[in-house]
Formats: structure tokens, sequence, C-alpha cells
């Protein structure tokens, strides 16, 4: 409580203090917006002269005596008292050794930093003042950003030292008397807020796209500090961007923030993005703006559409345009802005400042001649993941602009920032050109790669393997046979089939085939068995006739096979007794009864075949988009090369013993059986009972001693966490939908897993990985396979730079030849290599970007987005984070409609393990709020035991579809009952208006935000006559919760102490008597070392 007598003024903030404020009550012990600098000074310094100057500048500026109130006002405000200094300490280190001084700076410093500051209880500037000898000083100065901008430093250190010189010199303090910040709060509320509304609302109603800075998986702690990359462009660039911009009659900042949001555009290939970007924020028609101290930046979003055949010189001007008319509209809150777009606060993901300040950086006045400065080091902190800061600065070289690049390294790798630095500097340098360059080039046209990170990307191919002499991979299957014809190659329940009785089945096939059915090189031959010996004796068969087989699953509802089978224009279909009445009452197909033929018809030689590499080996049917399957064709050569990368990658080969676990129609069922039976290895059919039925399943892989078994990712997830004492010495295949939690069982040194990615249209594998025991989720899908390429394409067919996202696209022997019957389709997605002429890429529609290290991450489909709140948004992405989290262990998104008609996201969630359940499912909420958009923080979050798989064991997304229709993510209205919750909700309605509120309402999805949910808070304070703590409006958002939470006791925070001069003593570090304790850090704590 501020005394009266104490009380000099009292007046509301500014709209960048607000923001400032919120994020300080919100986390009160992070260090954003503490600012921190170090000078280096040189000189006969007097300690005490320095300390009484400290107290006389707090004398003179308010700004630094200023308090701020948040409790029991209807709005924030700032007071200011009378009296109020900062803390001074003084430390001597005269005693120390060099290397230990050095230490005790970055403790000191480090200390600093991580002691918060206080906005309600304390000052807010302190001063630290080490002595390193008679003439040596590091002298740390810090605070926090709600006092001050950065144009305020160079106004502050000037008074600073002319009144340390006039102290010196024993004169009077003869300064005038600064024009107070309260001018500007007063001018601030005299502005036209509707005619602000109407210009950003106008800018900002149809955004619906957020320019992302690409995110990366790394293993930096959650909690590690930001780090900065400083990148200082050269001297001739730097001058190029002064004489461009004097040319252009632009400002050197407009040209930098266009260049920055070109690159942007192509790091999100789009042609419309929006970033935080600082205005100065002092007025020209204020007297004495320019003398003030205070809060006058603020942040506002910029947004730039780039045209096709737009120059940096067009977009430089349009963005000086913008920049200008947001610098007469800037007085509105960031908040209210944003409320105005429906990004919402997701429109500024990250910031672009040019800091252009015309006061000195260093020490004025009789102090500068006195005393040196050798060296200045600042740290400072934002309130987002990323920021940039371009600063004219001038060297030993002349005048440079320097980037700074502010990252979160839990989000950010320091290799790609380095990179993404590089890409800036060449945009501008191409996009500027040389002086007098008449044809500039087009910013769509501008090669962001070097020739090192182009080597790297082509680098990352699959290694080049050699294919084995042969036409057909049915010519590896016979090289097995004569190897070891004695070999068990099928078990099938208790049906044991060598490799020579199966070769001898299979050929008598074959020449049935061509002699009752003259089927030949390019034909197609259905097969419609379950897994079974029989199942690869037909399929096999069909090679060895020189057709293709067209598989599918028995189990498919009757029309969809029939309607498979015709599409392909099958000349036969292979299938069992049960299936043959279904064929002879509907098809005109010649059907062949595989039950009806001599099992003990055998052929030691095999039938003539004419096919080769290039020849069709089989065609497998997918779903389409239409909702027509499509059927992809794949040839010899592709599956020759699938089968030996395989037999190197799993180290299979004879006497291992596999797996037939997935359905016939599924190509996982092809890679599970051929390059086994080419390795001469042993495949066990899994019985149907066991097939989605974990448990058991485990426990027949152990019991027939497998050494390698395909599990669809939900199977694997689930027998890594909860059965890996069944599973040893084995290697888990693992592919077709996103492997999500396994780190329980995946730590098991016995159990190998491999994650796979490689759609049908590339022989079944593209790329693969194995996981490390420790491997944090989403896991990398894998570098390229043996002979394979992967490109990420941006929307124009260009390689993405490392790092960024764009499609996946693949090229190698593997690739399919096309869609059977549909050249249309084909030749959408089956283009021309963007590098090689002649040769042929595979669009996937899936997205995806490169890791460090040469690893795939799979983001989801490009056609599988969902429009949320005018986000685009990909399901797969936040499914990706829910399962990072430490207690889930798989999730899935889908799409609903709210109470008002607008999409909603539903999220299930499982537990990684039954410890876990049930799920804390508003931590999880809070734990993707810092993980993500809040766009992309789901509405309706569910714990399910476990989530619907489909027939092939995928995830099924119907289903999770049909669940999330189902949910409301509004309950009824239901009335306020208790006195408290009618008392929040009539704070909520006058603070959101919004009418009426019910008990189970979200305070967030009745658009509450940072200052609403200020304002809110301090109004329940004043009437509750209690503290209460901003984080608690976002744990319990509900009214009901919230009310409750009031309720309960303990619920009120600390009550706060009384305002008044906080003043540390002067106190040196201590310093042992020897030199040996001195030299050595670990016997030195300097906290503990200070005294009086």
């Amino acid at each position: 409580m501020i005394k009266k007598e104490n009380l000099k003024d009292l007046y509301p903030l500014s709209p960048m203090q607000e923001g400032m404020l919120y994020q300080s009550l919100l986390h009160p012990d992070a260090p954003v917006y503490h600012e921190q600098a170090l000078y280096r000074l040189r000189g006969a310094l007097r300690v005490d002269l320095l300390e009484q100057a400290w107290e006389r500048l707090f004398q003179r500026h308010d700004i630094l005596r200023v308090q701020f109130i948040a409790e029991k006002v209807s709005r924030p405000l700032q007071a200011v008292l009378h009296q109020r200094v900062g803390e001074f300490h003084y430390n001597d280190l005269r005693e120390a050794s060099p290397d230990f001084q050095e230490e005790l700076i970055r403790q000191a410093q480090t200390e600093d930093r991580q002691r918060s500051f206080d906005l309600q209880r304390e000052p807010l500037m302190r001063m630290r003042l080490l002595q390193l000898s008679d003439d040596r000083f590091a002298l740390l100065w810090s605070l926090h950003h709600i006092l001050m901008d950065g144009w305020c430093l160079g106004l502050l250190l000037r008074d600073f030292t002319l009144i340390y010189d006039a102290l010196r010199e024993g004169r009077p303090v003869d300064l005038p008397a600064p024009p107070p910040y309260s001018r500007y709060i007063q001018w601030l509320e005299r502005q036209d807020q509707i005619r602000a509304r109407d210009y950003w609302r106008a800018q900002l109603q149809d955004s619906h796209q957020a320019a992302q800075i690409p995110r990366q998986q790394t293993l930096a702690p959650a909690s590690a500090g930001k780090r900065t990359l400083t990148h200082t462009l050269p001297a001739p660039l730097s001058e190029r961007v002064r004489q461009a911009a004097a040319d252009w009659g632009l400002t050197p900042g407009a040209l930098l923030q266009a260049a920055w949001g070109a690159l942007l555009a192509r790091y999100n290939d789009c042609d419309d993005v929006a970033f935080g970007t600082l205005v100065s924020g002092r007025p020209a028609e204020l007297p004495g703006a320019m003398e003030m101290v205070g809060v006058f930046i603020n942040t506002l979003p910029l947004r730039l559409r780039i045209g096709p055949d737009d120059t940096l010189r067009e977009l430089a001007k349009t963005t000086q345009m913008r920049l200008l008319e947001a610098e007469s509209r800037q007085y509105l809150p960031l908040s209210d802005i944003q409320s105005l777009c429906p990004l919402g606060k997701d429109l500024i993901t990250h910031l672009f400042a040019f800091e252009n300040y015309p006061a000195p950086a260093h020490p004025d006045g009789a102090f500068r001649d006195a005393i040196q400065v050798e060296s200045i080091s600042k740290h400072e902190d934002i309130p987002y993941d990323f920021g940039v800061t371009a600063t004219p600065e001038h060297g030993p070289e002349g005048a440079t602009l320097v980037m700074r690049y502010l990252y979160n390294p839990a989000q950010f790798e320091s290799a790609f920032v380095e990179r993404l630095s590089g890409h800036y500097e060449r945009l501008l340098r191409q996009g500027l050109g040389a002086a007098g360059n008449i044809r500039p080039i087009a910013l769509q046209q501008i090669d962001l790669l070097d020739n090192a990170e182009r080597d790297r990307l082509h680098a990352f191919r699959g290694e080049d393997a050699p294919l084995p002499s042969c036409d057909s991979y049915l010519d590896l299957f016979e090289q097995a046979v004569a190897a070891a014809p004695d070999s068990i190659a099928v078990e099938d329940g208790a049906r044991r089939i060598s490799y020579r009785e199966l070769d001898e089945r299979v050929n008598a096939l074959a020449a049935l085939l061509q002699k009752r059915y003259d089927v030949g090189v390019e034909d197609r031959i259905g097969v419609v068995l379950p897994r079974s010996a029989a199942l690869l004796i037909a399929e096999l068969a069909a090679g060895k006739a020189g057709a293709a087989f067209v598989p599918v699953d028995p189990d498919y509802p009757p029309e969809r096979r029939l309607r498979t089978f015709q599409q392909a224009q099958c000349k036969l279909v292979i299938g069992d007794a049960a299936e043959a009445a279904l064929w002879r009452e509907h098809s005109q197909i010649p059907f062949l009864n595989l039950d009806a033929v001599d099992p003990h018809s055998r052929r030691a030689q095999a039938p003539e075949r004419a096919c080769g590499l290039r020849s069709l080996a089989y065609v497998i049917f997918t779903s389409g988009s239409t909702g027509e399957p499509k059927g992809v064709m794949l040839e010899h050569v592709g599956l020759i090369n699938l089968i030996q990368w395989s037999r190197r990658q799993f180290n299979i080969q004879a006497g291992s013993r596999t797996t037939l676990l997935a359905s016939p129609a599924f190509d996982a069922s092809v890679w599970e059986s051929l390059p086994s039976l080419c390795a001469g290895a042993t495949i066990v059919i899994t019985p149907d009972a066991l097939r989605r039925d974990v448990g058991p399943l485990c426990e027949f892989l152990h019991e027939q001693r497998i050494d390698i078994s395909f599990l669809p990712p939900a199977l694997c997830e689930e027998a890594c966490v909860n059965y890996p004492h069944l599973l040893q010495n084995i290697v888990l295949q693992s592919g077709g939908d996103t492997l999500k939690g396994i780190r329980n069982g995946g730590a098991s040194d016995r159990i190998k897993v491999s994650n796979n990615y490689g759609p049908s249209e590339f022989s079944v594998c593209a790329a693969s990985c194995y996981l490390a025991p420790q491997e944090p989720s989403p896991y990398p899908i894998g570098k390229p396979i043996a002979n394979a390429e992967v490109l990420i394409l941006d929307s124009q067919r260009r390689l993405a730079p490392l790092g960024a996202a764009g499609e996946i696209a693949l090229s190698g022997p593997s690739l399919a030849r096309g869609y059977w019957g549909r050249a249309d389709l084909t030749a959408a997605h089956f283009v021309a290599h963007p590098l090689r002429p002649g040769e042929r890429v595979y669009l996937t529609g899936d997205k995806g970007r490169w890791r460090e290290d040469g690893n795939l991450d799979f983001l989801g489909r490009i056609d599988d987005q969902l429009s949320v709140r005018g986000h685009r948004v990909e399901p797969a992405e936040i499914e990706h984070l829910l399962s990072r989290h430490e207690r889930v262990r798989a999730a899935a998104v889908a799409a609903t409609r709210g109470a008002d008609g607008h999409t909603l996201l539903a999220a299930f969630v499982t537990p990684r393990s039954a410890d876990d359940s049930p799920l804390d499912l508003n931590d999880i909420r809070q734990w993707l709020a810092r993980r993500a958009p809040a766009y992309m923080t789901p509405a309706i979050l569910r714990e399910r035991d476990s989530l619907p798989l489909n027939a092939n064991g995928k995830l099924d997304r119907q289903a999770i579809r049909r669940e999330a229709e189902q949910l409301r993510a509004e309950a009824p209205y239901e009335a306020p009952q208790t006195d408290t919750e009618k008392l929040v909700a009539d704070i909520w309605s006058q603070v959101l208006d919004h009418r009426p509120i019910g008990r189970n309402d979200h305070f967030l999805e009745l658009g509450g935000h940072s200052l609403s949910a200020t304002r809110a808070l301090s109004q329940l304070r004043g009437r509750l006559r209690r503290d209460l703590s901003l984080a608690l409006l976002f744990d319990k958002p509900v009214l009901k919760d919230l009310a409750a939470a009031i309720d309960a006791p303990g619920a009120a925070a600390p009550s706060a102490p009384e305002s008044g001069i906080r003043r540390a003593d002067r106190s040196r570090y201590a310093v042992a008597a020897h030199r040996s304790e001195i030299q050595n850090p670990e016997t030195q704590n300097p906290a503990a070392a200070e005294s009086s």
C-alpha cells in the first residue's frame, strides 16, 4: 500500500506498458523485458560520487520512481512516488585473479538476470559496480523495459554522467527539468480510438495465415534462455542499403523490413505475410517528446502482400507506406489490434526491429574525458521465441548494419538460425543488385541457396548401391530356393512349407495361368485371399507367369472388391471357395478357385517369362481424394531395390524369422513377404485373432522367436510401452502412419524400432531410420533408402532451404510408373525432375522438412488442412506436439462445430501408461499452449484408453471425426449459482461486453485476451478484497472452475508488503586472504561473499 504523503502523481499506462505488465504478471519469474548492460570502464572513478549520481538520477526522472498498480483498480495505473531509489551495489574484486574476476562478473550477470523485477513492489532499475583494479571497473546496469525504450538509454546515460561531472567538480547540478512522461499519457488519452480501429480492421480482417519461422525439434531444454546470433553485413552491402534507400526516397528501416517480409514469404511458401514491427511512438506534435524518458514504442503488425513480379524496390515502397500509415494509428493497444484480425493474438509470432537511436550510446561530457568506455555488452529478452534487430553501427571498416537474431534454442537450431541469416543477406544482395541496375530481379526469382547448402541438400540422397544382375525380383527368389531348398519358407499354423515345395507349387500355378488363361507380360491378375501360404503362392505365380498381381483384402466389402478388379481390367482373379460364389454371380472376369486346384500339383522348372526390370510387378489400389480408389503401378526394378535394401538394413538372412501381419491390400504386405522370401528367411503367418490384440500378439512374437516384425504405429506404440519384456532381440518395423509414443519400451536395448516412410507410389519405402532409445517424439521418418532421392520443394518446385517446410518429392528406381488408367492423375503427380531433365519426381502431397543430420520430419498432408479461426491448421502438427507430452502416448485431432457455428478443434489423447491415467487435461492444454499458437490449442480435449484403428491398423480418422462431431465445445447455458460465480459472471460481462455469461463459459472462447484478463482480475481483487494471481484465470478459464478455485481455502496470494524505498547497502565481495582460495571459483560464492 502506497502512503499518501509519498504519492506524487497517478496515471494510466501506455499500450506497450499494459502488454508488458500483463506478461510480467502472468510469468512473474520469467526474464522477459529484463534488460542488462555491462560497461567496461577505465579511469579514476570515485565510487561515492557514482552512487550519489545514481540517487540524483532517480530524483530527476519521475518514471524511475514509478510503482505499478494492477490490484483493486478498473485499469492498471502507474504511481509516481516522491521517494524511491534503485539498488546500488559496490564490490571490490581487486584482490582476485583476472580469471576469477571474470568468473565473478559472469556470475553477477547471471544472478541479476535470474532475479526478476516485481513491478508492484520494488524499483525497476538497479546497478552493481565491480572494481577490478585501481582504474578498471565493470558497471552492471539493469532495468525493466516497462520503464523506458531504447531511445531513452542515451538520455539517461547523458544525465547520469553530467550529474557525476558536477559532483566531481563541486558545482551545482544545473540541468533543465525533463518533461514528465505523464504528458505523453495525457496525449494518448486524447487520440481517436475509433479512427484507429477502423484502419486496423480494414488492414487485417482478411488476414488468415500467420507467417511462421519454421520451428525444429531440438535437444535444448524448454527452460533454456534465449540465444543471440550476431551477423554483421559486409560494409559494401551496408552502404548499398543506405544508398538504395536514399535513391528510392525510403528509410533504410523500410527497405530492411521489406526484405524480411520477402524472406518470410519464401519460408512460408505464400504471398501474404504479417510480422511484428516496433514504431518509435514519439509524436512530433507533443512538445518535449524527444527529451521524455518512458516507453513510447509500440508493437504493431506489418502486413505485406508480395506479387509474383514484385521487386525489392516496389515492396520497400509499399512497406514504407504501411509504416507511415501505422505510425499515425500506433496508439491502439496491440491486443485491441489483434482482436480485429481472424488470427487473434497469433497474428504476430515474432518481431523485426530497426534500431537507429540518435542519442550516443557512450557517456558524454567531462565523464567521457576522464573515464574511457572500453566495451559495452547488452542482454535483453522479448516475449516471442524469435526476434530480429537491425542496427547501424560504426566500426573500423566504416558504417555497417548489424543483424541480431534472438531465438529460443528449444525451438530453433543454431545452425538453422545461421543459415537463415545467410538467406537474408543473399536476398538483400540480389534484391538490391548493383548501383544503377535498371533491370532489378523479381523477389520470387531470387536464389536463396548458396552452393554449400545446395550441395548439402543433394548429399541427403540415399547411398548409391548397385542392383544385382537380374530381370525380375523372381530371380532373387529362385536364387534363395537354390541356396537352401529344404529350409522352411512359410509357417502357416501347423503347416510348414519348404522353399522347394513353395517354388514347385508356384511354378505349377504359373504354368496353369499361362496355358489356360494365356497370361503374359503386363497382364493384371487379381488376388483376393487372406494372409496365408496360398496368398504368397498366388502372388508369386502371377509374377512367374510374367504378369502383375493386384491384391485386395477379402474383408473389404464385396462391391469394393469387384470395382477394384474391374477398374484394373484384370485378366483373371485368384481366390478361394468362399469368394467363388460372389464371382459367379456378379462378375464376368474369369475366376480361379485355388481351393479347387490340386494342392499336390508341382513343377520343378519355372515357365518362361518375358518380363524385365521395367515390366509391371504389381498394382496396389489406394483411396483417392475423390472417393474412387486409384491403382498405383509398380515395376520390378523398384521391388528389386526395396528387397536388396531391406535385406541389408534389417539383416534379413537365411534363418531369420519374420511375420506376415499386414492386410494384403496394404503394400506393407509386399514389404513383409518379398525381402524374406528372397533372403531364405522363414515367414510366420500371424493368426487373424492376434492381429489387433497387442498382448497376445507380443506373446506370439516371443514364443515364435521372431527376429523382424512389421507393426502399424498404433500397435508398435502399445507393444513397446506395455510389453517390452516380451520383445527381446527383435526389430520392429513401423510405417504407414505417424509413429508417436514409444519411449518407455524404446528405451530397451533389446528392441530396435525402425520408423519408415513411403507412399505406395514409391515401392513401399522411401526413407527409414532406427530410433535412438531416448529419441524425443515426434520422431523423424528417416533418411532416403539406397538409390532414392528425396527433395523438399516449395510451390514453385524449387529446393526449399534446409529446415524450411515444403512438399516431399521422390525420385529413383523405386518410382512407380503412374496410375492405372489415369493419365491425368499421373501427369499431375509424376512431373519433370526440377534439377535433372529427362527424369521424373513424384509429388507426394506430404509436407516435410530436413533435419540438420539429414533425417526427415513428416509434417502432415498438404491437403489435410483445417480452417480454424481463419488459420490453415495441420492436425498432424498438433498431434505431434501433444505426443511430446511426458504423459501422452498418442493423440488424434479432428474438427467440429461450436455453438456459434465456427470450426473448433477436438483432440483425443491416450495415456502413456496406466499410471498416467486419468490425465490432467488442463495441464496438457497449458503445456500445449506454451508450444503452439492459440489457434492450435483444441477447444475440446478428451482422454481415451485407445484410438480407433481401421482394417490396415492405421488411425481411423473417419471414426475420430464422427466422435468429434458428437461433442459440443460449449455445454448448454447454465446460470451462475454461487455468489462468487455471479460476481465473476458480472465482471466478465463488463470486461468482455458479452451477455449472458453462464457458469460453463470459457473466458478465452468468449474473446478474452491478455489485457481483458488483467482488467478482470483487477476488478475481482477489488471487489473481493483479496490478492489473486493472474495465472489463476488461465489455469481455470471456465467460470465455475474459477469461482470454485477462488472459494477454495488458500486461494489468496500472500498479502503485499507496504511499498517504500527499498535500498541495498553498499557491499563488497569478500576476498579470501590466501591466493589459492581466490583463484578457485568453487570456493568463492559472490552472493555469500557479499557483506556490509
